[in-house]
């Protein structure tokens, strides 16, 4: 197993390790209390923060199941990484994300403490701050560069690099 891979998938664990517990922590026991507190005149909050909370476990299990795919990568254990697994924890991450973005603003006005969460990054970069950085671009570029033959994503499509 090539060596930037094995790095890749070392930053990857340790980056979403840390990034979803922190994202999950901060908004359920900060932010989405928070939120109720404040906005009464919206029946769909509820629902949103329960479907939130929902998304969040749902990428705490598809992250166990891929991380545990990315520990033996980083050991240099043999394995096979699932496309689907991995395309699917992207695709979940972003369809949190954007809903998250979405949604939770529309309760902007009325929720003033909503303003601190967005300007410090806490509400939609899971985590990322001034000690938290995501895997370095430039050798995620290079893994994809060196096994775009040996992948090929579920669509049938090549992979982009």
């Amino acid at each position: 197993m090539n060596k930037s891979a094995r790095e890749v998938a070392r930053s990857l664990h340790r980056y979403f390790d840390d990034a979803l517990d922190f994202h999950r922590n901060g908004q359920e026991a900060r932010l989405f209390p928070a939120l109720l507190a404040q906005v009464h005149d919206a029946d769909v909050l509820p629902v949103l923060v329960t479907t939130l909370k929902n998304e969040h476990r749902a990428l705490e299990n598809a992250w166990e199941t891929l991380g545990a795919s990315l520990t033996a990568i980083a050991l240099c254990r043999p394995v096979k990484l699932s496309i689907d697994e991995a395309t699917g924890f992207a695709a979940m991450y972003r369809h949190h994300v954007v809903t998250e973005a979405r949604h939770l603003l529309a309760f902007g006005s009325t929720a003033p403490h909503l303003g601190e969460w967005t300007s410090n990054g806490s509400l939609f970069n899971f985590g990322i701050c001034a000690r938290k950085r995501p895997p370095k671009k430039s050798a995620l570029q290079t893994w994809r560069r060196q096994n775009a033959s040996s992948i090929t994503p579920p669509s049938g499509k090549p992979p982009i690099t």
